[in-house]
C-alpha cells in the first residue's frame, strides 16, 4: 500500500488520486497527534511538494509555528519567481520574518540571526522593515539589551533616510514604552533603587533623541561621502559636544582625505585649531591645503599660512 493510500486508509479518507488537494488530509489530524501530523504529511509532501503552502497554512492554524517557519524556509529557498498560490519570494520572505518576529517563544529551531540578515541583504527596499522585525523578535522574547544592539547596528548601517526614520522611530517608541511600563510598575512610594532606574531610563531616552541629528547626518554621508555640505554640517553638530575638538579634527581630516575641501574649508579648519591653541596642527592643515590646490586658488591659504607662521614664530622668540 502506498504512503498516501496508507494514510487515507488509516484516517478513513476515500480518494482515488495522489493529486487530490492536501487540505483533504490535513484537517483529519487531531492537534494532539503532532508526531503523526509531521510524519505522515512529510511523507505526503515528498509525493506532492506543491502542497507545501497548504501545509504551512494548516500548521499555523494548529499553532505549530516552529514547523510552519521551517516549511516557509523551504519555500523561500526554492527561489521560484512565483509560488503555486501566486506569492513572490519577497512575499514569502515577509511572511517568514513576520512569523518569526511575532513568535520568538514558538519559533525556536531556526537560526533567526542568519535568516533575518539574509533578508536584509537580499531585499534592499525592505531594509528598515526587516531591521525592525529583527529587533521586535528580541523585544517579544524579553531580551531588551539584544534588541537595543540590533537597533544600534541598524542605525549605523542603513543608507536611506526612509530606512533610518523607520528604525529610529521604532527604537524611540520601544524606549518610551519601556519607560512608561516601568513607571506604571513602581512601588508606592518608590524606593531609591526604583528612582535611580527610572532616571537611567529617562537619560537613555534623552540621549537617543539627542543623537538623532548626528545619526541622520551619518546616513546622508553614507549615501554620498563627497557631500561637502553634510561634512560641514557634521562639524557644526560636533561643535556642540564636549569632545568637539577631536571629533571636528576627524571630520575635517576626512574632508581633506576625500579631496572635496574648498580653500575656505581649509582656512576654517586651521582657524578652528588656532582658536583651541593647536598651532602646530593648524600649520599642518595649511600645508595640506597648499598641497591640495594650485594657483590661484592656493593664494589665500599660502598668504594666511605665512602670515600666521611668521607671527607665531616672532612672538614665540
Amino acid at each position: 500500500m502506498g504512503v498516501v493510500s496508507e494514510v487515507r486508509h488509516h484516517f478513513g479518507v476515500v480518494a482515488s488520486s495522489v493529486s487530490d488537494p492536501l487540505y483533504v488530509i490535513f484537517p483529519l489530524f487531531h492537534v494532539t497527534e503532532v508526531y503523526d501530523i509531521r510524519r505522515c504529511n512529510f511523507r505526503y509532501l515528498k509525493l506532492y511538494p506543491r502542497a507545501r503552502e497548504d501545509f504551512v497554512e494548516y500548521l499555523i492554524k494548529i499553532d505549530q509555528l516552529d514547523e510552519a517557519a521551517a516549511q516557509l524556509v523551504t519555500l523561500v529557498n526554492e527561489d521560484m519567481p512565483v509560488s503555486d498560490k501566486g506569492k513572490t519570494v519577497h512575499q514569502l520572505w515577509a511572511e517568514l520574518c513576520e512569523l518569526i518576529s511575532k513568535n520568538p517563544k514558538k519559533v525556536h529551531s531556526l537560526d533567526v540571526n542568519v535568516i533575518m540578515r539574509q533578508g536584509i541583504q537580499k531585499y534592499s527596499d525592505q531594509v528598515g522593515v526587516l531591521w525592525c522585525s529583527f529587533a521586535e523578535y528580541y523585544i517579544r522574547a524579553g531580551q531588551f539589551e539584544r534588541a537595543r544592539d540590533i537597533y544600534e547596528e541598524a542605525m549605523i548601517s542603513v543608507k536611506t533616510v526612509r530606512d533610518f526614520t523607520q528604525i529610529f522611530d521604532a527604537y524611540a517608541a520601544f524606549e518610551e514604552r519601556n519607560t512608561a511600563a516601568r513607571m506604571d510598575n513602581l512601588a508606592e512610594p518608590p524606593d531609591e533603587e526604583d528612582e535611580l532606574e527610572l532616571e537611567w531610563l529617562f537619560a537613555r531616552f534623552e540621549h537617543l533623541m539627542a543623537r538623532r541629528p548626528l545619526l541622520l547626518n551619518s546616513v546622508l554621508l553614507r549615501q554620498n561621502p563627497h557631500n561637502v555640505h553634510e561634512w560641514l554640517n557634521r562639524v557644526t553638530l560636533y561643535e556642540g559636544q564636549p569632545e568637539k575638538i577631536d571629533s571636528c579634527r576627524a571630520v575635517y581630516d576626512r574632508i581633506l582625505d576625500l579631496r572635496i575641501a574648498t580653500p575656505q574649508v581649509v582656512i576654517n579648519y586651521a582657524m578652528f585649531l588656532e582658536e583651541h591653541d593647536y598651532y602646530e596642527y593648524a600649520f599642518k592643515a595649511y600645508e595640506r591645503g597648499v598641497a591640495l590646490f594650485k594657483w590661484p586658488q592656493v593664494f589665500d591659504i599660502w598668504n594666511l599660512y605665512l602670515t600666521k607662521f611668521v607671527k607665531r614664530y616672532v612672538s614665540y622668540r
